[in-house]
């Protein structure tokens, strides 16, 4: 996790801060409303297993500006010493419409489109809508929370749950009075140049190694395409995204993100 954060960077500022354990527990949910973000962390241990969901709403999003993405209702996760679900990440400034795109982003996309990027002159100056994380849970055994959000017209809510803080089910739905397709993405470590620990068979959400198990419902159809994500500053890595498609006034999606996965 810690090759992952910036905890090492800020203790920088002072010298005779050095990171350390967090002594409350043993509740480690982190539940930040205002700053648009809630942490699924399994423990404090090095092995740690977690999920970030990003839900930003007033200054922490309209204060982005240029950088900022529309990631509403996206999420991370990180788990066995690797990301395995991937951010779209930050190439440079000047290459920055490569992976700031709702395409880049584990959102549901509706008819084709993410929660709008703003632009002014080609240049961006204002990414997403305000979206709220809401009705928190924490326990021993499990955590959970939701992120209301709209775009395009139509009203969605995605519902984290961490059971036995081992899995993570992810629930999304979205509707509206008139007819879209909606298109549930999934940016995972397989393919391309990435370590291929999630893997999933083409075309398909179900197999013995498959790692979105069940994006499922009615009329839903499946595809992948290759996209760009970088861990680095001016890298430029690739990775395969998992696209499902369904068509109707309303679209439900059910995924389970197992981090115990088999040989690949």
């Amino acid at each position: 996790m810690r090759e992952f954060s910036e905890i090492d960077a800020i203790a920088l500022y002072d010298d005779q801060v050095a990171a350390h354990k967090p002594a409350w527990g043993p509740k480690v949910f982190i539940f930040m409303p205002k700053a648009g973000d809630a942490v699924f962390p399994s423990d404090w241990s090095a092995g740690v297993t977690y999920l970030l969901l990003r839900s930003e709403h007033g200054v922490p999003r309209s204060r982005g500006q240029g950088h900022e993405h529309p990631d509403e209702t996206s999420f991370v996760l990180y788990a066995g010493g690797e990301m395995l679900a991937l951010d779209a990440g930050y190439i440079d400034f000047n290459l920055h419409d490569k992976v700031n795109q709702g395409r880049n982003h584990k959102v549901v996309r509706v008819d084709g489109q993410g929660p709008p990027l703003l632009t002014l002159l080609g240049q961006p100056v204002d990414g997403g809508k305000d979206a709220y994380i809401e009705n928190p849970f924490a326990s021993e055994w499990m955590d959970y929370a939701e992120v209301r959000a709209a775009h395009q017209g139509v009203s969605a809510r995605r519902r984290v749950m961490f059971p036995g803080k081992q899995y993570f089910l992810v629930a999304d739905h979205l509707e509206d009075d008139q007819t879209h397709t909606y298109e549930w993405h999934l940016h995972g470590s397989s393919g391309g140049d990435t370590s291929a620990r999630a893997t999933w068979p083409a075309g398909s959400a179900q197999g013995p190694n498959c790692w979105p198990n069940c994006p499922s419902g009615a009329g839903q159809t499946f595809s992948e395409v290759d996209t760009l994500h970088p861990f680095a500053y001016l890298q430029e890595l690739t990775h395969t995204a998992l696209r499902v498609q369904q068509q109707g006034k309303e679209a439900r999606f059910l995924a389970l993100k197992g981090w115990r996965l088999g040989p690949g």
